[in-house]
């Protein structure tokens, strides 16, 4: 008994015995094929990509001047968000600036743990006055600031038992939170500009449901077991929270109606309070130009009429007749209303631009 277990260890060592590789060859052939992806790649694309279009056409109407932009390291506290949110910074400005080349981003790494070959290279040139590299006007400050987990948590069950045969099902739901802070500020200063902000969150959804079966067969048993899992990504919750934070903070760095990029209700009381503080934070000869290019986009004046001053008598005639035409009190005075009104109807910069240099940093 003994030879034949010993026996028996032989062969099976001998089996054990690595094959010849020219012997696999046929098998090995078909890996270059087995690795290749299963399916093609796809463009990420998020519910605001078209939002970041329309930003950048608008950008370009007004002829909004090209700002040096860069960013600071978008952390994650939590530690289960692990994306790369900077890099999506990067990609969301650069599609706001394909057509207007409203901002240009500086690459240039601080922190010595993240730097490069490029960078290192980057650090020679400069020390050796080699290389110049253009000072930002603005940076991008932000974290994503909480991702709470299962604030609502739904489950259902039920199972069923017999002698021979049992039953259960189960679903479940539950939906978390991932916030995100994002804020503009002046470089050269490092101070961040009061008003310059997004704070957005969005909800990811999970859900699940399975099956089981069991039942016995005289002295056999059976068992079935069918479930279905859904899981959203955070991947692309992070993309959509970046790409508006962009939207918002681009258009009011620009003094643009970005919530039209954004499909919304111009009513809305958020716009409406972002309209009020431009209007009180500009003089009255801004307010006029403002309003100038606004009529002129609705044909109230002439191309050549935008540069009337506060109180002309055209300028009070045609504020005049768009109050009319509204169903305002006629005043042909440039207030509040008449200025939201214009705005909620028409593209309000036409292509003369709007925008001041005196809006942001230098």
């Amino acid at each position: 008994m003994l030879f034949c277990a010993l026996a028996a260890v032989a062969v099976l060592s001998g089996c054990a015995t690595p094959l010849s590789p020219k012997e696999d060859a046929l098998f090995q052939s078909y890996a270059s094929a087995t690795d290749r992806p299963a399916t093609r790649p796809v463009r990420s694309m998020s519910s605001f990509s078209d939002s970041l279009v329309c930003m950048d056409r608008m950008m370009r109407d007004a002829e909004v001047p090209t700002t040096l932009i860069t960013s600071k390291y978008i952390p994650d506290f939590s530690g289960r968000v692990p994306v790369a949110a900077k890099e999506m910074v990067i990609t969301a400005l650069s599609q706001m600036s394909r057509q207007s080349n409203a901002f240009r981003y500086v690459d240039f790494e601080v922190d010595i743990a993240r730097q490069d070959t490029v960078q290192n290279l980057t650090t020679i040139l400069l020390n050796n006055n080699q290389m110049e590299l253009q000072r930002p006007a603005l940076y991008v400050s932000g974290a994503i600031s909480f991702v709470d987990q299962n604030v609502l948590s739904n489950r259902h069950s039920a199972g069923l038992s017999g002698a021979r045969i049992e039953a259960g099902y189960d679903r479940s739901r539950a939906a978390t939170i991932i916030g995100l802070e994002m804020h503009l500020g002046d470089f050269r200063t490092r101070t961040l500009i009061p008003g310059l902000d997004s704070a957005n969150e969005v909800i990811m959804g999970t859900s699940g449901q399975g099956l089981d079966l069991a039942g016995r067969i005289g002295t056999y048993g059976v068992q079935f077991n069918v479930g279905r899992d859904l899981v959203q990504g955070s991947g692309a919750a992070m993309r959509t929270l970046v790409e508006l934070a962009a939207i918002e903070l681009a258009g009011k760095w620009t003094h643009l109606p970005y919530w039209r990029c954004l499909t919304l209700d111009n009513t809305h009381p958020e716009f409406q309070r972002q309209l009020r503080v431009w209007y009180d934070e500009g003089d009255r000869t801004t307010r006029s130009r403002m309003v100038q290019r606004y009529l002129a986009s609705r044909g109230y004046l002439a191309a050549s009429e935008t540069a009337l001053p506060p109180g002309h008598a055209l300028l009070r005639e045609a504020v005049g007749r768009f109050q009319a035409d509204v169903g305002a009190v006629v005043t042909g005075e440039i207030d509040f209303p008449s200025m939201s009104a214009l705005c909620a109807i028409s593209w309000p910069w036409a292509k003369t631009g709007s925008w001041r240099a005196s809006d942001g940093p230098s």
